[in-house]
C-alpha cells in the first residue's frame, strides 16, 4: 500500500549479556504525494535504573540524525517517526535525550490524559475477564517524530488498517 523505498537497521551496542537489541528504518512515500517519511521501529532494552535504554537511545538518536541527514540524498524527505517499546518511564533518560536530540514526543503535543501503556490490559472487550491485571500505571511506549522540512505542514493522518 506504502511503496518501501529503502530500509536500514542499527544494532545497538550490547550491554553487559542482555538480550540484542536493534532498530529498522522504512522509506515511504506517503499517498498521493510525492514525500516522503522515515519510520522507525524499536523494543529498548529492559534495565531497572534505565542505563541500558540510555545507551540505546544514545545510538538511537546518532540513527534518527543520519535519517534526517539524508535530506541531501532525498530532497522529499518531510521527516521521522520514532515509535516503540521504550521500557523507559517518562522520568528515566532515555526519553529526555531523544526531546534534547530534536525529537517531538507526540503525546506530550496532542494527547489527552497520561497515556499510561504498561501494563497492558489486553485484547479489549476482554479485560472483564482478567479483572485480576491492573490497568496501565506507567508510559514506556512513545512516539516521537522530527521534520525536515520546515515548509511541510503537519496534519492530522487516520489510519484505517
Amino acid at each position: 500500500k506504502y511503496p518501501i523505498l529503502s530500509e536500514k537497521r542499527i544494532h545497538f551496542t550490547q550491554y553487559q549479556n542482555k538480550t540484542l537489541r536493534n532498530a529498522m528504518a522504512c522509506l515511504l512515500r506517503l499517498p498521493n504525494q510525492t514525500s516522503t517519511l522515515w519510520i522507525v521501529n524499536t523494543h529498548l532494552g529492559c534495565h531497572f535504573r534505565g542505563d541500558e535504554q540510555y545507551q540505546q537511545s544514545l545510538e538511537l538518536a546518532s540513527f534518527v540524525q543520519s535519517l534526517t541527514d539524508s535530506h541531501n540524498a532525498h530532497p522529499e524527505l518531510i521527516g521521522v517517526i520514532l515509535c516503540g517499546d521504550f521500557n523507559s518511564p517518562s522520568f528515566f533518560q532515555a526519553p529526555t535525550l531523544l526531546k534534547s536530540a530534536g525529537l517531538i514526543e507526540t503525546w506530550e503535543e496532542i494527547g489527552i490524559g497520561k497515556g499510561f501503556t504498561f501494563p497492558s490490559t489486553g485484547v479489549p472487550g476482554l479485560s472483564s475477564y482478567f479483572s485480576f491485571f491492573p490497568p496501565p500505571m506507567m508510559k514506556l511506549d512513545y512516539i516521537f517524530y522530527k521534520q525536515t522540512s520546515p515548509n511541510h505542514t503537519r496534519k492530522k493522518i487516520t489510519c484505517t488498517d
